[in-house]
């Protein structure tokens, strides 16, 4: 115990958690009082931090952002009736947006961006972020850098998405986030449609070398056609089938004389019946001589029944009868002369072209196989043709993701803000100093009130003893009615609770420090035992520094001590 800072509590109160309810206050007021102690050093730690904030925004590189902004829509449309070669898989719009989030802040796209934009080589790139010039850039490093410095930003409760990037050149900030935007829309379009297009490169490739496959089989058969002398007059159409083979100018002349002769031949035969029969047919020109004669013949028979038969001109018309029917009878074998004539000349020709038309049936069999070669590749190459034009228009679908504003060069930058980082400064400055009030509070050995008494030590409270800077300590203590006597009263009189028979019969008082008031509450105690009418012996055990002659004022070399 301390005349400056003692002790004080009932002697039960032993126990940490067993504090009253103004523990806490206490705890409080033990903190804000070594706040109080310190305020110099924490206001000198909040003006440092606040200080460093200001240096660092003053130092700190300016950072631009630009942003563009994006319609992320599940809800696609085809403009053709042409299903697309993959069927879209159905998703939860919320997994849909998910993932397409997460595409857009993936190595994939920093890939895409690099090689679109050429940044391994752009010179703006490599001065924006302070890059060695004189160092080659890896692709890798390159995706590092706009991984670092692009943000992706959706907008809630709607599919609109905003990419950001910073950067410390405004015009690349923009350029960066446009074209991280266009990339990733064609990368989107590149995946709904990329079988179509691939498709179509590969027709576009076949159907070149089908189409120089198709020249080639034309010229070498219309070459061998020429070099052969076989004319061709007409093809099989579709309608026919792809089989039927072309005519040539032999063969339709062959087939002409054909039937040039079975009329001949026809011709013939109506004129050998005429001729044996005497019947001429209708359409033959000696129909008009026989009519003439059949006249003739009616009008002798007329004038002979009238006139007799010596009759002058009855013998004029008999002959003129008579000169008819030679007509007639050398007509008819005129007749059957010229269809013999024509028959015999039909079947010479025939002949002929018989023998042409044989001799080039070999050479057909080579064009046949050079025809349908151009057949088969003119047929393959329409079937790819169309098929072209099927994926072609199958591909013109629409982009379900739209670009809706272009990010625009800034004009301020963005960081470092002074307001932002003086707070931060500060924020961090008041968190120093209450982590210093903690510390000194925690750390420190020091008893400050009576419950460190029982928490640290474990030890029991006896007494309180106030502080007194009263001149005339001495009259003070031997003073019943003072404070410090009552407060001794108050000690002496827990002492006597602290065994079944009383006061312990010895006392001995020290502490781990000179100057802590032992003299005085010896004295005092011993005091108060002697007005409690007890016998005392006060004995000063301090043989090095004793306080007690001078206290009391004794002299004890008088007294022969």
């Amino acid at each position: 115990m301390t005349n400056q800072n003692p002790a004080a509590a009932d002697a039960g109160e032993t126990k940490l958690d067993a504090e009253p309810a103004g523990g806490f206050y206490l705890v409080i007021e033990r903190y804000l009082s070594e706040a109080q102690a310190l305020r110099y050093w924490l206001a000198g730690l909040i003006a440092i931090a606040l200080l460093v904030g200001l240096l660092v925004t003053l130092l700190s590189t300016e950072l631009f952002k630009a942003n563009s902004r994006i319609e992320v829509s599940q809800i696609t449309s085809n403009v053709t009736a042409i299903d697309p070669l993959e069927n879209e898989s159905k998703v939860s719009e919320i997994q849909y947006l998910n993932t397409q989030y997460e595409l857009l802040e993936s190595n994939f796209m920093a890939t895409r961006v690099a090689r679109a934009g050429n940044l391994q080589r752009d010179e703006e790139f490599i001065r924006a972020f302070a890059l060695d010039p004189e160092v080659r850039l890896t692709p890798r490093d390159v995706e590092e850098i706009l991984l670092d410095n692009v943000s992706i930003e959706p907008i809630r409760q709607s599919s609109l998405v905003d990419i950001q990037f910073s950067s410390p050149s405004a015009s690349v900030a923009a350029k960066v986030a446009n074209l991280w935007a266009e990339e990733f829309i064609a990368a989107n379009y590149e995946k709904r449609f990329g079988a179509n297009i691939e498709a179509r490169e590969f027709l576009n490739k076949q159907i070149e070398e089908l189409r120089q496959k198709l020249s080639t089989s034309e010229r070498d058969l219309v070459q061998y056609a020429n070099a052969k002398g076989i004319l061709v007059l007409e093809s099989g159409g579709k309608e026919k089938g792809p089989e039927t083979a072309a005519q040539t100018l032999i063969a339709s002349d062959l087939t002409a004389l054909n039937d040039a002769l079975a009329k001949a031949v026809t011709d013939r035969i109506t004129a050998e019946a005429s001729q044996a029969s005497g019947d001429i047919p209708a359409q033959d020109a000696r129909n008009s001589l026989r009519a003439e004669l059949a006249k003739l013949e009616a009008e002798v028979a007329r004038l002979r029944s009238n006139f007799g038969p010596a009759y002058p001109p009855v013998l004029e018309k008999e002959a003129e009868v008579a000169s008819l029917k030679a007509s007639l009878a050398t007509a008819s074998r005129a007749s059957l002369s010229a269809a013999s004539s024509r028959e015999r000349e039909l079947r010479r020709k025939l002949e002929e072209a018989k023998s042409r038309f044989l001799g080039q049936q070999e050479l057909s069999i080579q064009y046949g196989i050079l025809k349908r070669e151009v057949d088969t590749n003119r047929q393959l190459y329409d079937a790819l043709l169309q098929r072209y034009k099927e994926l072609e228009a199958s591909g013109a679908g629409q982009n379900n993701i739209t670009l809706i504003d272009k990010a625009e060069v800034p004009l301020f930058p963005y960081a470092p803000s002074l307001l932002i980082n003086l707070l931060l400064a500060g924020a961090i400055g008041v968190a120093l100093s209450i982590a210093l009030v903690y510390l000194r509070v925690t750390l420190s050995q020091t008893i400050k009130d009576p419950q460190d008494v029982s928490r640290r030590l474990g030890l029991p409270v006896l007494g309180l003893i106030p502080r007194n800077t009263s001149p005339d300590l001495r009259a003070e203590i031997v003073t019943r009615s003072s404070e410090i006597s009552e407060a001794y009263k108050s000690t002496r009189t827990n002492l006597t609770f602290l065994t079944p028979q009383g006061a312990p019969k010895v006392l001995m008082l020290t502490s781990s420090v000179p100057s802590e008031g032992k003299s005085v509450s010896t004295i005092a105690l011993a005091t108060s035992f002697v007005h409690l009418g007890k016998r005392t012996l006060l004995i000063d055990a301090d043989l090095r520094n004793s306080r007690m002659q001078g206290f009391l004022e004794v002299d004890l070399s008088k007294s022969g001590g």
